[in-house]
């Protein structure tokens, strides 16, 4: 992995100020920032493990390592808690981006309004920005912010126009119907676990989330904002309570367990990668590691395999 720092570091704009974004299509906020969104890093993968973790995958328009029609630049959340990233769907799309040995930059952002989409996590290939928001109104503070739709939309373009990490697994019907049904189990179980104590638990938000989410902003838009986004998180959860999230968590945990070991393997389906490694890393690591998720560690310590995978894949890719 080679690693350079380029780019000057950008001046803080007024808060009532934008200005346009470096896709041409369109206005990006800025906002007042300690150290503003524009540190960049590229990422290499040596090619042996490139081609190793690749195996299989299917390049498209680019070669082995490279990305097709331009450079790919993930926009992010920065790295916090020991982890790359605060967002656990930044983590999903970098991790993918790695898994598929793609050359990439980073640019870490404070604040999803410092993105070129307004939100996080964002791809820029070639000014093509991928991944976006709906807007309740004209204000931009309305945002909806659904970083599960933009990681769902940045994996599709990835595997329709650069790399599709499951083509090897599509290519069997039984292992697809597989692969879709643990995808939709994370999604149903880990997500819902990890916004739930990140943002619904109140006493690991008021401790833990708003300062993580709220440091670039002054105060009180540090308060407003990440309370904004708490309201918005806690609308999309009717129903969730802490006895639902941690009977769902034992449910995913036992189920990937089980996954992994019959893989034989280092990865849910053997030795070769797919989209579902990128998401339940992202979340297991998430679990493992964030201060919020200290109340599902009891539950996943009881699975040692599942700590090791982590550990395993955060030495080899991170």
């Amino acid at each position: 992995r080679r690693t350079h720092t380029t780019g000057p570091a950008a001046t803080p704009t007024p808060l009532s100020s934008s200005r346009i974004s470096r896709s041409g299509r369109g206005v990006r906020q800025s906002f007042p920032s300690p150290t503003p969104a524009t540190r960049y890093k590229r990422y290499e993968m040596d090619s042996t493990f490139a081609a190793a973790a690749a195996g299989g995958g299917e390049a498209r328009g680019g070669g082995a390592g490279g990305g097709a029609g331009g450079e790919l630049i993930l926009h992010r959340w920065p790295g916090h808690w020991g982890l790359p990233s605060l967002s656990p769907e930044c983590i999903a799309v970098e991790t993918y981006l790695r898994l598929a040995g793609l050359r990439f930059s980073c640019e870490d952002c404070k604040t999803p309004y410092a993105s070129p989409s307004g939100q996080l996590p964002a791809l820029d290939q070639d000014a093509d920005v991928v991944g976006g928001t709906v807007s309740d109104g004209e204000d931009g503070v309305g945002l909806r912010q659904d970083p599960s739709t933009a990681t769902y939309r940045i994996t599709a373009h990835l595997k329709r126009k650069v790399r599709d990490l499951d083509v090897a697994l599509n290519a069997d019907a039984s292992t697809r119907s597989l692969l879709t049904v643990y995808l939709a189990l994370v999604e149903a179980k880990l997500a819902p676990a990890t916004a739930y104590y990140t943002w619904v638990d109140r006493g690991r938000f008021a401790k833990h989330t708003r300062d993580a989410y709220g440091r670039a902003f002054p105060a009180p838009l540090s308060y407003i904002y990440t309370w904004l986004w708490r309201r918005q998180v806690v609308s999309q959860m009717p129903g969730y309570d802490e006895e639902r999230v941690l009977l769902g968590v034992a449910d995913a945990y036992g189920a990937l367990a089980a996954r992994l070991a019959d893989s034989g393997g280092a990865y849910f389906f053997g030795n070769v990668p797919s989209s579902l490694d990128a998401i339940a890393f992202a979340h297991l690591a998430f679990h493992a590691h964030s201060p919020v998720g200290d109340a599902m560690r009891g539950e996943l310590k009881k699975h040692p395999e599942l700590l090791a995978y982590v550990n395993d894949m955060q030495g080899r890719l991170y």
